[in-house]
């Protein structure tokens, strides 16, 4: 655990700084922006610089939890393979924190994290989920350790049901008089903010940039929130 080292790319220290700044950060935007990767590892950095605190990593499902996280987590750092629990999803450190590996493929599932406390809540693709559902998981998002902080860190791209709430919130910023705005950040990712990415895989941009769709190729490649295929969907918040 001693050599275990985790880097960041230059939009990805950003999300990390912002996270200690306010309450609910939201790293949101184009398709291969290394969101994923920032979101595992910084939730891993804060356990162990923090002993004793929870954090949690929410998917969908559990199929995308464990290719998108678990899997290159304990991949990129194999020493964590012998502190991570496969039966319970729990990485338990020596310093006494856990990561929690937590997916909601239904509304009944979110019962097992009601009353839970997780200092840190994270949630990956934060425009699949419903409004109700994050609200219920924010509820958990609490914190009775002495001069700790509960944060939320969402990742996301444009799109989906959760849309045009993010936008509101999050990229326009539009309150409503019980939200205090310096709780909220916004981080916009490109797919050329990936380094990483556009060095092993430079075809990937040509692979966006075949989406026919004019909005969605720009939403996909620059992170344009200002897409309107989903105004139909319900609002986020």
């Amino acid at each position: 655990m001693a050599n275990l080292r985790v880097g960041f790319q230059p939009k990805q220290t950003e999300f990390d700084h912002a996270i200690d700044k306010h309450k609910l950060t939201f790293f949101g935007g184009a398709r291969g922006g290394g969101k994923s990767h920032a979101l595992r590892n910084i939730m891993l950095k804060r356990r162990m610089q923090y002993g004793r605190t929870i954090g949690a990593i929410f998917r969908r499902t559990y199929q995308d939890l464990e290719a998108n996280h678990i899997r290159p987590l304990l991949q990129q750092h194999p020493a964590l393979s012998n502190y991570y629990n496969r039966q319970s999803k729990v990485l338990e450190l020596p310093n006494g924190s856990e990561l929690w590996f937590c997916y909601c493929d239904h509304e009944n599932d979110l019962l097992r994290y009601q009353g839970r406390e997780f200092h840190d809540l994270g949630i990956d693709e934060i425009g699949q989920w419903e409004e109700g559902w994050f609200q219920t998981l924010r509820g958990s998002n609490r914190c009775s350790l002495p001069g700790y902080k509960a944060r939320i860190l969402l990742t996301g791209n444009p799109g989906g049901i959760g849309h045009k709430g993010l936008k509101c919130l999050c990229v326009d910023r539009n309150f409503n008089e019980r939200e205090a705005p310096e709780d909220y950040a916004f981080i916009k990712a490109t797919v050329h903010d990936n380094a990483a990415l556009m060095a092993n895989d430079p075809d990937y941009v040509r692979n966006l940039m075949a989406e026919p769709n004019e909005a969605l190729r720009r939403a996909f490649l620059e992170g344009d929130w200002s897409i309107f295929a989903v105004q139909s969907f319900a609002v986020f918040r």
